[in-house]
Order: C-alpha cells, then sequence, then structure tokens
C-alpha cells in the first residue's frame, strides 16, 4: 500500500514538472490573482462579452505567461473601488494606474511601465492654431475629474468642459461645439481610427508625458518581481512591439507604400552630387497626410547629408511633428536598412513609426522603428 502511495505522489510530482517544462507553467499549480481594471478605458483594458480586452490585457498575460500566476480578470464601473481592492488585498493588480507619492505608498509598481502615454492637444485641421500657446482663450474639452483636468488648470487660460468618455468629446470637437480637446494621444487616435473620424489634428508638442504601470497589491513583492521580469522578457524577446503594433498602429495600404517609395525614388534627383553619379533618397509620411522627401546632398567633397533627416527637418519646419513611416532608396532604388544614425533619429519620432524596406530584392516590409533598435535592457526607455 505504502509502494503504491509512493508511486502515484512521484507519478504527480512527475506529471507536474513535465507540466512546468513543457508550458512554462502548469495550470494545476498555478497561483490565480485577480486583476482589476476601468471598464471603459479603451483600448488600454475593456470588457466585451464579458471577456477582458485591451493592449494593458494582452501585456499582462504575456508578462506572466511563463511565471506561477495566472491573471483572471474583472471590470469596475468605481474605479476607486477598484483601487481600494487593490489595497485591500481581494484583488492583487490593477491596470492602468499612474503613479503618484500617495499610490507609492499603498501599492507597489513595476519599474516598467506598460505604456507611455503622450497628452496632447486635438483641433480641427481647419484651425489656424499651430502651437499650445494658441489653445489659450479657447474652450477645451476633457475627460472630467482626470489627470488631464488637473493638467489643463495647471496650464491655464482655457475655459475647460468636461466629457465622459472620448467619443463625447470628439464628437463635440468636430462639430464645433468645443476649439479643443486634451487628453492621451494614443487613446484619441485609436477613437478617430475606429469610428474613422477626419479633420483632426494634434497642435505642437505633447503637454505631458505620463507612464501608465500594473499597480501591485503592497504585500506581494513577487508578484512585482514576475510582472518586471515579464515585461523584461517581452521587451527584448519582440512580444511586446507586437502587441503594441496591433492595438495602436495603423498600417499603411498598398497605395501608401507605393506613393512613399516612388517619392524616395522620384528625390534622388534633388541632388548636388557633382561627378558622383546616382544618390539616395528618403521620403516621409505623416498622420497628417502629406510627404516630404529629399534627396543626397554634399558638404565638401566627401560627407553627405542624410536625405531621411533633410526630409524629417522640412517636416519639422512645417510645424508637421506627427511621422507615420519613412523610407530611404539607394541609387538603384531599393529600399533599404537604415542606418545607426537614422534609426536614433527616426526613434525620437516614436516608438510606432514605420519603416519601409526592402530585406531582399523586389520584397517590401515594414518594421516598427523598435524593431530596428538594439534592445538596452531598460524597458522604460523603449516606450
Amino acid at each position: 500500500m505504502q509502494k503504491s502511495v509512493r508511486f502515484q505522489a512521484g507519478a504527480v510530482l512527475l506529471l507536474s514538472l513535465c507540466c512546468v517544462l513543457a508550458f512554462g507553467r502548469s495550470a494545476f499549480c498555478a497561483e490565480k490573482i485577480l486583476c482589476v481594471y476601468d471598464r471603459g478605458f479603451v483600448p488600454l483594458a475593456y470588457e466585451r462579452n464579458q471577456k477582458a480586452l485591451g493592449f494593458e490585457a494582452d501585456v499582462l498575460r504575456a508578462a506572466l505567461q511563463y511565471s506561477s500566476y495566472e491573471p483572471r480578470f474583472e471590470a469596475m464601473d468605481d474605479w476607486s473601488k477598484a483601487q481600494q481592492r487593490v489595497s485591500g488585498g481581494e484583488a492583487k493588480v490593477a491596470l492602468g494606474m499612474t503613479r503618484t507619492p500617495i499610490r507609492d505608498k499603498v501599492f507597489l509598481f513595476p519599474k516598467t511601465p506598460s505604456v507611455d502615454l503622450n497628452l496632447s492637444f486635438f483641433v480641427r485641421s481647419s484651425e489656424g492654431m499651430h502651437n499650445v500657446n494658441d489653445i489659450r482663450g479657447h474652450q477645451v474639452g476633457t475627460l472630467g475629474d482626470t489627470l488631464y483636468e488637473r493638467l489643463l488648470e495647471s496650464f491655464g487660460g482655457v475655459s475647460v468642459r468636461r466629457f465622459e468618455t472620448e467619443d463625447e468629446g470628439l464628437t463635440a470637437l468636430k462639430n464645433g461645439e468645443v476649439d479643443a480637446f486634451f487628453g492621451a494621444d494614443r487613446i484619441i487616435r485609436y477613437h478617430i481610427q475606429r469610428d474613422n473620424i477626419s479633420g483632426l489634428k494634434t497642435v505642437g508638442i505633447p503637454l505631458a508625458q505620463v507612464p501608465v504601470y500594473f499597480a501591485v497589491h503592497r504585500h506581494a513583492p513577487k508578484l512585482r518581481d514576475a510582472i518586471e521580469q515579464g515585461l523584461e522578457r517581452i521587451l527584448e524577446n519582440g512580444r511586446y512591439d507586437k502587441l503594441f503594433r496591433k492595438w495602436f498602429v495603423r498600417e499603411l495600404s498598398p497605395k501608401q507604400k507605393t506613393q512613399l517609395l516612388t517619392a524616395a525614388q522620384k528625390a534622388r534627383g534633388a541632388r548636388y552630387l557633382p561627378g558622383r553619379g546616382h544618390g539616395e533618397g528618403a521620403a516621409v509620411l505623416m498622420r497628417s497626410g502629406k510627404m516630404y522627401s529629399a534627396g543626397s546632398l554634399v558638404k565638401g567633397p566627401t560627407q553627405d547629408y542624410s536625405p531621411l533627416e533633410s526630409a524629417l527637418l522640412q517636416a519639422a519646419a512645417a510645424g508637421d511633428l506627427e511621422v507615420r513611416a519613412v523610407t530611404v532608396v539607394k541609387a538603384n532604388g531599393e529600399a533599404r536598412v537604415l542606418s545607426a544614425k537614422e534609426r536614433k533619429f527616426v526613434r525620437h519620432f516614436g516608438r510606432d513609426v514605420l519603416v519601409l524596406w526592402d530585406p531582399s530584392p523586389g520584397t517590401h516590409a515594414t518594421w516598427m522603428i523598435t524593431q530596428m533598435l538594439p534592445y538596452s535592457g531598460k524597458g522604460a526607455s523603449r516606450q
């Protein structure tokens, strides 16, 4: 009897070990943790058909995939109650949390944010506003009782109108009921793209950048460490970029790819290269739909200016700062991979900039700029 019991126990242990080795986390031994989120925080975390969807939900699942924790999600209508459930220990993680000195005393935070949000002003394209100072003296919509509203109060000189959702605020902006709408750019662009809203643009540079974190119960440091290690892993192996692209990046159409390549190829003629034959060309496509291009120039007998840098500086000089895609073509017209200097320069315009290039002759690929950068080991710096 004892031999049989030992045999059965050994078999169960061996089976559990095989599951862990095979799948990284055994469903038998995984600790299920309750994770709460704002029901309407589209597209970071939201509920549809009683299932948690959104960028942050996907990121947390991926980060904990090979840990001993299994997330279970619950949507909340009241964000203050969500925080109370985590601080009280009933839930272990809250999604979509910004850090404050008080929250740092109540929760544990991974050092790596789940995402950085740029807070920007959106206006109608027909309005003659070119920088954030032009916003003063106008009525600006934003979500009420949020960080956005407090930042607007600090900005000053505007009349604030509260809205319950981004959809309501964007509708009011489109209809001329407010002069601008202020909020997180990635969230607002998601709504604009989803609802096919045209005629809106951002003004100037973002007013602020806010990192968003997973907030962990203060007595669960091992869970916090597991989330941090998972975030580092998916940043390094490219999983994070795939999720980011899925939720935030608008892909180029075949027509736009052709237009981008054609503009870069035509720009090869706009050069000063005496006795050196054809030069390179570059083109950049902006969120506004405008295209800027430039060809090779020479400073002295040997030093070339980068066509890509020239095209991007043209856009910046025009006040057009939101880059959607770039490409650089060689003298033979093929799109090449960006140089290290070009990659670093393009990265300043955002992690979601697409690079169109030819891995092999006649084969086009579009990569996010972060796919062309070496992993630094510091997740937050890659946001």
